[in-house]
């Protein structure tokens, strides 16, 4: 069987710098598998979204009202945007100090 071929390594969040490289392990889903044409497809960007998934559903699933800790991520004039640990969220103007 041949290596197998992954498109273009898109995550769910963007990054300053691909978190893929060579000879470090990654996990892959595999979408495509054609053993007459000895092709394999895989894809990064779906485990990604399985892991941000529950990531998600963690996070909503926590209560309402309380604190969170969070670093910056991008300033805008409506707001600052937050990544709070894989998630990122609105910090509306009006709510700052």
């Amino acid at each position: 069987m041949s290596a197998p071929f992954c498109p273009v390594p898109v995550d769910v969040r963007p990054r300053a710098r691909s978190v893929i490289s060579e000879n470090k392990p990654s996990k892959f889903k595999v979408i495509k598998l054609d053993q007459k044409r000895n092709n394999v497809v895989v894809s990064r960007r779906a485990v990604v979204e399985q892991e941000y998934s529950a990531e998600r559903s963690r996070f909503r699933q926590s209560p309402g009202g309380r604190g969170r800790q969070g670093s910056g991520q991008n300033l805008t004039d409506y707001g600052a945007f937050v990544d709070l640990g894989g998630i990122d969220g609105l910090l509306h103007i009006t709510d700052m100090a």
